[in-house]
């Protein structure tokens, strides 16, 4: 049959599939091009009217509909994600935390985080911490309250816990807009907020700045919290630490308070996503349902009604969070087919699960979770229906031999699922996080069945809590504990499969990712394949397609990590890593040097970003790490990029791993293991390579091999002040340089740099005016975050005649050098 008579048969018998291709084309073109509702409506309008008046040419008819439909959804995105209020509490807000009291009923449980256990990388404490989805209804203008509208996230220093769904409270904070994208390939938080139309945060520093107003009135939400307060009680009272957290996230979908070395472990195993209520742990719901259900004779019809009440009630106790209602919907989609006794997974089914999601939020097209939930179940679509039936010869060898037929069949099947699934994930993991998990393929399939009893034990022992209260008046034993035993075993299991894994050689790997033309030319054709199976390639021609991706895939990587570009560019990047420095430097003949790499809040969003942006060209090797000095903001990321990246050397400066802190002596013992030659350089040294580094301080060790300065009192005054330069363009790095005797630096020719990293993130400096004058540069970098701003020392430089670079405001700055142009670019325009 011709193609387009393929086309046909696919809208006839799979409508859906096709319409959702044409939705997702449509809410794209909004989210690029901003398009105006008024020309979605004219779309919409025109695409009915064509429909009507060609309905007796099936191709035209069929091209206007699609254009109706997809234009009602670009319209829906349009409305979600660009329309607010004029009132919004949003649009009151800044990028500068500003002093304010707001009115507003909450309207989610509270999500409490407890604070980390404190880190040998010597970062700024964190504490505890409460968040609140408030519903905004009043904003006090000075002494006026004014309405307002739209919704706010609070961020509240402390347990603030017992708030209650419903409740109106006031609240005293610093109001802002959510944290902008500061470097390229990060989260952008404000873009994610406003995915679920939050464009406010209002920051509070104690519990007791939340004053209630109203308890609020009776209502199925917070029946269905305070069932969820209970269960998690129940998991906390019958289970270690350990276990209950991993429990809580994976039947209730609290996920808080995992600690992050557990997150890391499965994230890096590939198995992350079991803390994810996704279709995986709603179909072990329903499952056990219709188990259940079988067993007991119950009809079709009533077996797909069971089915489907299953996982609603399942989604109440979830308290609906997006993931939960995609994989809700897939559940009631199939339950739906069998009721009408249809083929369970089908494209349409896929189809009317997708539309329905973006239904109710459009923007659901480009979160990460909801991709791979859809891109993973899709894969069920390529795998024939194969069915074991006993024929003679099995039933002449008796019915153990059937059984065993049968169930090496299933496991094939379960591997041959598996295997698809990562195939068929594995590039969209290793573009968002970077990540190769090869372990996984022998994971997951062990991890079934310790799961399935794991999430059922939990279940049994969240309703047998609830049962104990009413069988402790007749003083019956409690059944809680029983079943919390069997669970925390349970759970107990699935962590430790998890860290036998992590430790098997190889088995994850950290990789740059592949470019986005791979990506387009792997995914879209997959998908839209898989939504029209009808115009899929012959099996041949499909098999050479995937070949030749796999081929380009693997060259690219290799050319990046093997071949060396030489041309004239260099580049400069300091990245914004809060309080906190993290410089890279990519030479002309391609070779990588890191300078400082650390954060004093959050080390893990230094490593993330450096890994980004190394990642981003092509690197999977750090040629040089130079280490500034002691101080934990300057070296704290390294852990972290050592296992990432192979490093050629380190150079530090006199006294790096002298100073009393655990940190130092832990990175050192890092850098041994691995091998990696360790440099220590100071005044008048050369550090060989591209660019050649000219090294101003510290100075050499005194006669008896100790340090020039003390490392517990001073470290600062070791900070390495080091100078390279390309193309006449001179840069100078000074780390944290504060040393009260300075005449070794000074007494040294002017080097007249055109870039110069202020000392101290733009803090106080002994030494500070006195390097302004010395080496005259005409541009100053401040590598700081919001805590130890100082917006007058910046007006002050600018009134001097130098050109300022904040990394606080200007998020990444880019230094690019060739023999055509100098110029400095920020990432945040």
């Amino acid at each position: 049959m011709s193609s387009v008579g393929d086309f046909f048969r696919t809208t006839y018998y799979q409508p859906l599939a096709v319409c959702l291709v044409s939705v997702i084309i449509c809410i794209t073109a909004d989210l690029c091009f901003g398009i105006s509702v008024w020309i979605w409506f004219s779309f919409f309008v025109g695409g009915v009217v064509f429909a009507l008046l060609f309905r007796q040419h099936g191709l035209f008819a069929t091209v206007a509909i699609l254009i109706a439909v997809g234009s009602l959804f670009g319209m829906r995105h349009h409305l979600y994600f660009y329309s607010f209020q004029s009132n919004d509490i949003g649009f009151y807000a800044t990028d500068e935390p500003s002093p304010c009291a707001v009115e507003g009923c909450v309207v989610e449980m509270p999500r409490y985080f407890p604070a980390p256990v404190p880190s040998f990388t010597g970062s700024f404490p964190r504490k505890d911490s409460t968040h609140l989805l408030v519903r905004a209804e009043r904003l006090r203008d000075k002494s006026d309250w004014l309405p307002v509208s739209g919704l706010v996230i609070v961020s509240v220093v402390g347990d603030c816990s017992q708030r209650r769904i419903g409740e109106r409270v006031r609240m005293f904070g610093r109001l802002s807009k959510p944290h902008e994208q500061g470097n390229p390939g990060e989260m952008d938080m404000r873009t994610y907020r406003r995915r679920y139309r939050q464009l406010a945060v209002l920051q509070v520093t104690y519990p007791d700045a939340i004053q209630l107003i109203e308890t609020g009135k009776p209502s199925v939400r917070r029946f269905i919290e305070t069932i969820r307060r209970h269960a998690q009680a129940t998991f906390r009272q019958t289970m270690r630490p350990e276990t209950a957290s991993v429990a809580t996230a994976m039947i209730l979908g609290i996920r808080d308070e995992i600690d992050e070395d557990t997150y890391g472990q499965l994230m890096e195993t590939g198995v992350v996503h079991i803390l994810a209520i996704s279709g995986l742990h709603i179909g072990l719901v329903a499952g056990a349902a219709g188990f259940f259900l079988i067993r007991l004779g119950v009809q079709r019809r009533w077996l797909a009604i069971g089915l489907a009440s299953s996982v609603l009630i399942y989604l109440l106790l979830s308290d609906g969070r997006p993931p939960v209602v995609r994989a809700t919907v897939l559940v009631l989609t199939a339950s739906l087919a069998l009721f009408l006794n249809r083929r369970v997974v089908s494209a349409n089914s896929l189809a009317f699960t997708a539309i329905i999601a973006l239904l109710i939020n459009p923007c659901e097209l480009f979160q990460f979770g909801a991709q791979l939930s859809f891109l993973g179940t899709g894969v069920f679509l390529w795998i024939p229906t194969v069915q074991l039936t006993a024929d003679g010869n099995a039933k002449s060898r008796g019915s153990y031999f059937w059984l065993w037929r049968k169930t090496v069949n299933g496991l094939a099947r379960v591997l041959l699922f598996n295997l698809l699934i990562w195939l068929t994930l594995m590039p969209l993991l290793m573009d968002r996080m970077h990540l190769f998990t090869p372990v996984v393929i022998l994971l997951n399939p062990l991890l079934w069945l310790p799961m399935t009893v794991a999430i059922l034990s939990g279940f049994f022992m969240m309703f047998a809590g609830a049962v104990d209260i009413v069988t402790a008046l007749v003083f019956l034993p409690p059944l809680a504990p029983v079943f919390g035993a069997i669970a925390d075993a349970s759970f107990g299991t699935l962590l430790t499969m998890a860290d036998l894994a992590h430790r098997i050689p190889y088995g994850h790997f950290w990789v740059a990712g592949q470019p986005l033309w791979w990506m387009f030319a792997f995914y879209v054709p997959l998908i839209f394949w898989t939504l029209v199976p009808q115009l899929r390639l012959p099996r041949r021609w499909f098999v050479a397609f995937l070949t030749l991706l796999v081929i380009a895939a693997f060259g690219y990587n290799f050319a990046c990590g093997v071949v060396r570009k030489r041309d004239e560019r260099m580049t400069v990047e300091i990245t914004s890593v809060g309080h906190g420095l993290g410089i890279l430097i990519i030479a002309p003949d391609s070779t990588a040097t890191i300078y400082d790499a650390g954060s004093l809040t959050m080390p893990e969003r230094a490593t993330d970003v450096l890994s980004r942006r190394l990642w981003a060209y092509g690197k999977r090797r750090i040629d040089r790490l130079i280490l500034s000095h002691p101080d934990s903001d300057h070296y704290n990321a390294s852990f972290n990029l050592l296992e990432r990246f192979s490093v050629g050397e380190v150079f530090v400066p006199p006294g790096m791993f002298e100073k009393n802190v655990e940190g130092v002596a832990v990175l050192k013992q890092a850098i041994e293991a691995k091998k990696i030659p360790i440099r220590t350089v100071h005044r008048g040294d050369k550090i060989n390579g591209t660019p050649a580094i000219r090294v101003f301080h510290p100075t050499q060790p005194n006669d008896d091999g100790s340090p020039p300065y003390e490392p517990d009192t001073e470290s600062n005054a070791l900070s390495l002040l080091i100078m390279f330069e390309h193309k006449d363009v001179r840069i100078m790095l000074t780390g944290d340089i504060d040393v009260k005797q300075a005449t070794h630096i000074f007494s040294e020719p002017s080097p007249k740099v055109s870039v110069m990293l202020v000392p101290h993130h733009g803090g106080q400096s002994s030494v500070t005016t006195s390097l302004f004058r010395w080496a005259s540069p005409e541009h100053l970098l401040i590598s700081g975050g919001r805590m130890w701003r100082k917006p007058e020392l910046i007006n002050d430089l600018t009134k001097s005649g130098y050109k300022v670079h904040s990394t606080y405001e200007h998020g990444l700055i880019s230094i690019t050098i060739d023999k055509e142009k100098f110029e400095i670019e920020h990432f945040k325009r």
